[in-house]
C-alpha cells in the first residue's frame, strides 16, 4: 500500500502517534509545528526543514493520486465541505478499513484524523495499510464514550447514520442518541459533517417508470429492474416482525410512454429501490439497510434541540452514478405525471455547535408596511434611446479587506469572517424555485468589509486608514514593508446594483490564535445580532474548493482568493466540480476580436437620472428573526428590520453561460456580451463593460437538469453538452435573494450565438481585466472558474511578465505633453476609490509642475494596483523618455523625477515570483 512506502521515511512508532494521543483522555498538547517552533525561538526555519516539508508534500500528493478515482472523489467532496484551521482534531466515524480516512489525511496534512470503527478486523487492516503522522485508528463504537468532552474540532459521519438507524430496528431515537453523544465531544464552535441520505416528505407518493426489459431471471442478479422492484416491495425491512415486511406497490396499466412499465409507490421507497437497484451481488446483504430515515425538517429539529446550527444542507448528484446508473434507466414522476429529477445520490449537512443562546437560524418572519429607507431604487434614462434602467443604491460604500500571510512551506492563509449574519439569503421565495436544493442558516463565510465613505483623493491617507482598520478592528498586525495592493473591482450586478466593491490585499504577521470573535464598527440604526461571527484563518485552497461545491454562497470571497493566488504565482488546487465535455471541433472560421476594440465599438450612451417610477424592481422591508437555542428549545433571540430588493414577478434565478471554443491554432476563446451600462458610467468610466452572457430562468424551470435543458435549447445543443461551472451563488447577499447558476458549453459548429456576443482570446481577456477592470462580477467568477476547471495546460493563463511588461512604465508622448499608460487613461477604466482617483476624460495633459506632483503622489501612496501593477513606476523605477526640440527644457526636471523614484524603490516589499512565473503558469 501507499502508506507503507511513506512509513519507511518515518521515525519509530513512539514518535509518530501524536495524532492518537490528541483524541484520548490525556491533555498532552500536540507536537509543535515548525511555525510554532520558529515563533517561540524567533529563528527562521532551516533549509533542510523546508526541503523535508516539500518532499513530504510531494509524497502525499503522489499517494493520493494513486488511490482509486472513487476514493479520490469521495474524499475530495468531504474535504471541500469541511473548512477547519490547521491543528484541528477530527474523528471519522465508521471508517471501516480506513481508505477514506487515509485519503482525507493525505489531503489535509495539517489536520489530525482519527478513524473510528467497532470492527477490530477493519481497524487492524487500517493500521497495517495506512500510516501517516497525522493519522491514527481506534476500535470503538461511534458514540466515542471514552473521549473526553469538548475535545474534538470536527466529526465526520459519512454513510454511517443510516446503519445505526437500521441495525437498531429502524429507530430514529437511536440516531438522535448517537448524535447527542457525539456532540458532547465537540468543542464549542466545533463542526459536524454528515454525508448520508435524506427522506422525502412523509406520505408522498410517486410514479416510477422503467423501460421494457427482456431479463426474466429468478435471482436478483438476473432480474429486470421492474421485477426486482416487485420482489423488494415484498421483502424490504426484514428486521421488522415476521409478516410486517414490505411496502405498498401497484403496477399501473395506463402508461405515460410506450414500451415501459409504470408503478405507483411511496416516494421514499422509490428512492430506497433506486439507491440499491444496481448492487445485485450484495442484494441480500444490503436488504436490511434502510437508507432514508430523517427528512430535512427532522435534521433541523434535532440539531436545534441539541444546540447545533445547521449551517448548510445540499443534495449531491455523483456524476458517475448519474451517467452509469440513472440516465435512461428510469424516470420518476409526481402522481399527476410531471417528471421529477433523479434522487440525489447523497446529501451533505454541515452543523456547528452553537451552545446555549447561540444563534441557529436567520429567517424572514413577516413583511412590514413601512416604506424602505435604506435601499433606494433609482431610475436612469438613456438620453439617446430613452430606455429606462432601474438600479438599487446602498447609502454606504465598502471595500473588501483581505488580510493574508504566507507560511514557510508556501501555504496561503486568508483571514475571513466565519458566521457573518446575512438574513437575506433566507428571504421567503416569491414565485422562485430553489433549483439545487441548497439551504443555509444565514451565517456565512465572507470577506471582511470596511466602509470607504470617508475616503478622499489622498491615496496615502486611504492606505493609512486601511492599515489602522486591520490593526484596530481586525486585531491583525500588518507586516512592515509588506504588501498592500488594490485589486479588481467587483460589480455584483452592473445592470441593477449601483455598486463596485474593491479589494485591498494586506500582508499580515501570524497572530497568536487562528480564530477570535469579531465585532464590526456599528452605527446608530445598524442591526443588533447576538453575534457577528468570528475572524478565522483558512487555507486559500480550502476556500476555493468550498466555493466550487457550493458551501460558500458569497459571490466575492472566491474571486478575491483566486486573484491573490494569481498575484503570488501560486498553483490552484484540483477542480472538484463537474468536468467539461471533450473539445468540440476547431473553429477556423471564428475570428477572435480584440477586447479593446470590442469595448470601443459599443454604442455610446449617456445615462441621466429620471423621475420615472420603478416598475420592475421592488424594495421590501421585512422582519427577520434570529432564532437560538435556549433551555433546550428554540426561541427568538433578536429581530431585525431588513431591506432587500426583488423583481416584480418574483423570478430571481439567473443563468450565466460561458461559451468556450478553439480557433485555428487551438487557442481557447470565450464569448463575451459587451454592453453599455449605467453603473460603471456613474462611477466615472464610459459605461462600456464586458459581461457574461446570461438568461433569466423562467418559473417552469424547477431544477438544475431543467436549467441545462433550457440552455441547451438556446444553443441548439444536447443537455449533456451543458456543464455546471461550479455551484450557484447569490448576486449580493446583503441586497437581494437573487441566485446565479453558472454554466459552460463547448460551443462547436452547430451552436448558435447571438450576433452581439463576441469571441475573445482567453489570454487577452485576463490582460484586459487588469488594465481596465470593466468586467461584471459574474464574468470574473466565470473566467476564474474556467481557469481552474481547464487548468493552465489549456492556454488560459497569460504569461504576465511578457504580456504586461509594456504597461509597467509611465511614458511621455512625443510632444511630452501627455502621461500615458495602457489602461490608466482609457475612458473604459474604472477609477479606484481606494486610490483616490477621479473620472478619466482622456489623457492627462501635463506641465512641469504636474509631472513632478503626480510622480510625488505615486511615491507617497505606495499602494499598487492590479497584477500588471499599473502604478509600479514606484517598484520598477522606469521612465521612458523621447526627447524633442520643443521640450528640451523639461529634461532636467524629468531626470530628477526618475532619480527620486529610484531613491524610493526600497519602499516596496522585495519581489516575489510574478504570477505566471511559478509552477502554475499563472
Amino acid at each position: 500500500m501507499a502508506g507503507k512506502d511513506e512509513n519507511k521515511k518515518k521515525p519509530k512508532d513512539a514518535e509518530k502517534k501524536h495524532a492518537a494521543k490528541a483524541f484520548g483522555e490525556s491533555h498532552t498538547p500536540h507536537d509543535e509545528t515548525l511555525e510554532e517552533q520558529a515563533a517561540k525561538t524567533g529563528s527562521a526555519v532551516s533549509l533542510e526543514q523546508f526541503k523535508k516539508r516539500a518532499r513530504d508534500e510531494k509524497i502525499r500528493q503522489d499517494h493520493f493520486e494513486n488511490l482509486s478515482a472513487f476514493i479520490q472523489n469521495k474524499a475530495a467532496q468531504i474535504s471541500a465541505h469541511f473548512l477547519l484551521p490547521a491543528g484541528s482534531k477530527v474523528a471519522d466515524m465508521g471508517c471501516g478499513t480506513g481508505e477514506i480516512t487515509y485519503a482525507l489525511a493525505l489531503l489535509n496534512p495539517r489536520v489530525e484524523f482519527l478513524g473510528i470503527d467497532r470492527d477490530p478486523k477493519s481497524i487492524e487492516t487500517a493500521k497495517k495499510n495506512y500510516d501517516l503522522s497525522n493519522l491514527a485508528f481506534r476500535c470503538e463504537a461511534i458514540d466515542v464514550s471514552s473521549f473526553r468532552d469538548e475535545g474534538l474540532d470536527g466529526i465526520i459521519n459519512s454513510n454511517i447514520l443510516h446503519q445505526v438507524y437500521s441495525e437498531h430496528g429502524y429507530s430514529m431515537q437511536s440516531v438522535t442518541q448517537t448524535l447527542e453523544a457525539q456532540i458532547k465531544k465537540l468543542k464549542p464552535g466545533g463542526t459536524m459533517l454528515i454525508r448520508d441520505y435524506m427522506m422525502p416528505p412523509a406520505n408522498e407518493f410517486a410514479l416510477l417508470e422503467f423501460p421494457l426489459s427482456h431479463k426474466n431471471g429468478k435471482n436478483a442478479v438476473d432480474m429486470s429492474d421492474a421485477d426486482l422492484l416487485i420482489r423488494f416491495a415484498q421483502t424490504a425491512r426484514p428486521f421488522d416482525s415476521a409478516g410486517c415486511e414490505g411496502f405498498f406497490l401497484e403496477e399501473l396499466h395506463e402508461l405515460l410512454r410506450e414500451d415501459t412499465r409504470l408503478f405507483r409507490l411511496p416516494r421514499k421507497w422509490a428512492m430506497e429501490f433506486l439507491y440499491r437497484k444496481d448492487e445485485r451481488v450484495r442484494w441480500e446483504k444490503e436488504l436490511g439497510q434502510e437508507y432514508t430515515f430523517f427528512t430535512y425538517q427532522d435534521y433541523r429539529r434535532e440539531f436545534a434541540r441539541l444546540g447545533m446550527r445547521m449551517v448548510y444542507s445540499a443534495p449531491y448528484w455523483n456524476p458517475w452514478v448519474m451517467e452509469n446508473r440513472y440516465n435512461g434507466k428510469f424516470q420518476l414522476y409526481t402522481e399527476d405525471g410531471n417528471p421529477l429529477p433523479p434522487p440525489a445520490t447523497n446529501y451533505f449537512i454541515i452543523a456547528q455547535k452553537a451552545g446555549e443562546k447561540g444563534s441557529l437560524l436567520l429567517e424572514e418572519r413577516r413583511p412590514l408596511q413601512d416604506k424602505p429607507s435604506h435601499l433606494d431604487i433609482v431610475t436612469v434614462r438613456d438620453t439617446r434611446s430613452g430606455e429606462l434602467h432601474e438600479m438599487v443604491r446602498e447609502p454606504d460604500a465598502y471595500a473588501d479587506i483581505i488580510p493574508y500571510r504566507l507560511t514557510e512551506d508556501g501555504r496561503l492563509l486568508i483571514y475571513v469572517i466565519n458566521g457573518a449574519p446575512r438574513p437575506v439569503v433566507n428571504a421567503v421565495t416569491r414565485g422562485n424555485t430553489n433549483l439545487d436544493g441548497k439551504t443555509w442558516s444565514g451565517h456565512l463565510i465572507e470577506p471582511i468589509t470596511m466602509s470607504v465613505d470617508e475616503f478622499g483623493s489622498n491615496a496615502a491617507a486611504n492606505k493609512l486608514a486601511i492599515l489602522k482598520f486591520v490593526e484596530k478592528q481586525i486585531n491583525l498586525n500588518p507586516r512592515p514593508h509588506g504588501e498592500v495592493e488594490v485589486g479588481l473591482p467587483y460589480f455584483p450586478s452592473p445592470d441593477r446594483i449601483d455598486e463596485a466593491i474593491e479589494p485591498v490585499y494586506v500582508e499580515v504577521r501570524a497572530p497568536k490564535k487562528s480564530s477570535w470573535r469579531y465585532l464590526p464598527p456599528l452605527q446608530e440604526g445598524d442591526p443588533s445580532y447576538s453575534a457577528w461571527g468570528r475572524i478565522c484563518e483558512l487555507e486559500a485552497t480550502d476556500i476555493l474548493h468550498a466555493a466550487q461545491v457550493g458551501v460558500l454562497p458569497d459571490p466575492r470571497l472566491e474571486i478575491r482568493v483566486f486573484e491573490l493566488m494569481m498575484r503570488l504565482g501560486l498553483p490552484f488546487p484540483k477542480w472538484v466540480g463537474e468536468q467539461m465535455p471533450t473539445r468540440g471541433k476547431k473553429r477556423s472560421t471564428i475570428i477572435a476580436e480584440d477586447g479593446v476594440a470590442i469595448l470601443d465599438a459599443i454604442d455610446k450612451k449617456t445615462f441621466v437620472e429620471s423621475d420615472a417610477a420603478a416598475e420592475h424592481l421592488r424594495a421590501i422591508r421585512s422582519v427577520f428573526v434570529e432564532e437560538g437555542h435556549t433551555q433546550g428549545t428554540t426561541r427568538g433571540l433578536t429581530s431585525q428590520n431588513v431591506e432587500f430588493i426583488v423583481t416584480d414577478d418574483g423570478i430571481e434565478n439567473i443563468a450565466i453561460v460561458l461559451p468556450l471554443t478553439h480557433n485555428w491554432d487551438d487557442g481557447l476563446l470565450v464569448a463575451l456580451d459587451p454592453q453599455m451600462l449605467p453603473a460603471p458610467q456613474r462611477m466615472g468610466a464610459s459605461g462600456a463593460m464586458l459581461t457574461a452572457p446570461s438568461f433569466v430562468l423562467p418559473k417552469d424551470v424547477r431544477n438544475v437538469q431543467e436549467a441545462k435543458a433550457f440552455i441547451a435549447k438556446k444553443f441548439n445543443l444536447e443537455p449533456a453538452d451543458v456543464k455546471q461551472l461550479g455551484q450557484s451563488y447569490f448576486t449580493h447577499t446583503g441586497v437581494t435573494p437573487q441566485r446565479v447558476y453558472p454554466f459552460a458549453i463547448m460551443a462547436d459548429a452547430q451552436a448558435s450565438l447571438p450576433p452581439r456576443w463576441k469571441y475573445c482570446a482567453a489570454k487577452r481577456v485576463w490582460i484586459l481585466m487588469y488594465c481596465f477592470g470593466c468586467f461584471s462580477g459574474d464574468l470574473l467568477k466565470g473566467l476564474a472558474r474556467t481557469h481552474m476547471l481547464l487548468d493552465q495546460g489549456h492556454g488560459l493563463a497569460p504569461t504576465r511578465r511578457a504580456e504586461l511588461g509594456k504597461t509597467r512604465d509611465f511614458r511621455l508622448s512625443l510632444e511630452k505633453e501627455e502621461l500615458y499608460q495602457a489602461g490608466i487613461n482609457s475612458p473604459h477604466r474604472i477609477p479606484s476609490r481606494i486610490l483616490g482617483e477621479k473620472s478619466y476624460q482622456g489623457h492627462i495633459h501635463l506641465d512641469k509642475t504636474k509631472t513632478v506632483n503626480l510622480s510625488q503622489e505615486l511615491i507617497n501612496a505606495s499602494i499598487r494596483v492590479d497584477v500588471g501593477e499599473s502604478l509600479t513606476a514606484i517598484r520598477d523605477a522606469f521612465v521612458s523618455l523621447t526627447e524633442t526640440k520643443d521640450v528640451r527644457a523639461l529634461d532636467k526636471d524629468i531626470h530628477g523625477v526618475k532619480e527620486q523614484l529610484l531613491k524610493n524603490k526600497p519602499l516596496a516589499a522585495p519581489k516575489r515570483n510574478e504570477p505566471g512565473s511559478g509552477p502554475s503558469g499563472g
